[in-house]
């Protein structure tokens, strides 16, 4: 691989290895030929293969974290469904990355890091609700990711379009809400 980013090699055979087995079969020595480097190397960049893990998830979500850090009123555009459009940006650009975390239960990683980079934006806003907020995003975030591991589990059986409606109907309606619906329909 031998590009001029070591750490980018790296994560590049990671990801190759990561869709094809468990982590845990993953061995540093098989990452090290299939990225063109040695252990030395390896260890100079990452501690072990979770630390790299943990960098090729946030390396995934650098292009959304800095599209989220451009909405100048982040209030207003969470009342739009343009932030559930940016994440199906990374979603759509990254969907065996990200169902190869799912498939391996490391999902919250990917949560963890969304969480991380979507937090300090919230307690930036004008109109915060203080501490509700990390409740308010915990259970949004948790609710959207298990309905994109249901939509990539059924084989993407609906449109991306029709998904990112539904989300945004049962964020801006409610569950509650929504069922309902259901019921009368």
């Amino acid at each position: 691989m031998k590009g001029s980013d070591t750490q980018s090699d790296f994560i590049a055979a990671f990801w190759i290895l990561y869709t094809a087995k468990k982590i845990e079969k993953i061995s540093i020595r098989e990452l090290c030929e299939l990225a063109g480097y040695n252990r030395t190397t390896f260890y100079a960049h990452f501690k072990d293969i979770y630390d790299l893990l943990d960098k090729a998830v946030n390396r995934m979500l650098e292009p959304s974290r800095n599209a989220i850090i451009k909405f100048g009123n982040f209030s207003s555009a969470l009342k739009t469904d343009a932030v559930m459009q940016l994440f199906f940006r990374l979603f759509q650009m990254n969907d065996k990355y990200i169902e190869a975390l799912l498939w391996q239960r490391h999902q919250y990683v990917l949560e963890d890091k969304i969480k991380t980079a979507i937090l300090p934006l919230l307690n930036m806003a004008e109109d915060k609700i203080d501490i509700y907020w990390e409740y308010i995003i915990e259970y949004q975030l948790s609710a959207v990711m298990g309905v994109i591991r249901i939509w990539l589990q059924n084989k993407k059986n609906i449109s991306e379009k029709s998904l990112i409606q539904l989300l945004h109907k049962i964020s801006s309606e409610g569950v509650f809400s929504m069922l309902d619906y259901l019921r009368l329909t």
